[in-house]
């Protein structure tokens, strides 16, 4: 979901991060000798990628939403990643949106 369903902007932005967060989690597998399943799911998602590209094709061309409309809406406290927190934001006016 991470390829297909990124904005361009914020893909380039956490990109470096979601790799650090998947190689902390397969760590961890490791140390409890829990790696097959994860190693499974990593070899499906990278057999998988050519359709996941093709799909994010698809998908960015008919986003309706730009990129830091989508970050605004997000939560980028890590407290809130680490504790699993629900954050829900009010929905702010689009500046896309017409007078």
């Amino acid at each position: 979901m991470f390829v297909k369903d990124t904005p361009p902007v914020l893909f380039g932005l956490t990109l470096p991060l979601h790799l650090a967060a998947t190689a902390l989690l397969f760590v961890r597998h490791a140390m409890r000798g829990e790696l097959a399943a994860p190693l499974r799911g990593l070899k499906a998602a990278l057999k998988d990628l050519p359709v996941a590209l093709a799909a994010r094709r698809e998908a960015q061309a008919a986003r309706t939403v730009g990129s830091w409309e989508i970050a605004r809406a997000m939560t980028w406290n890590p407290a809130d990643l680490f504790g699993r927190r629900v954050v829900i934001k009010p929905r702010r006016p689009s500046r896309r949106a017409a007078p």
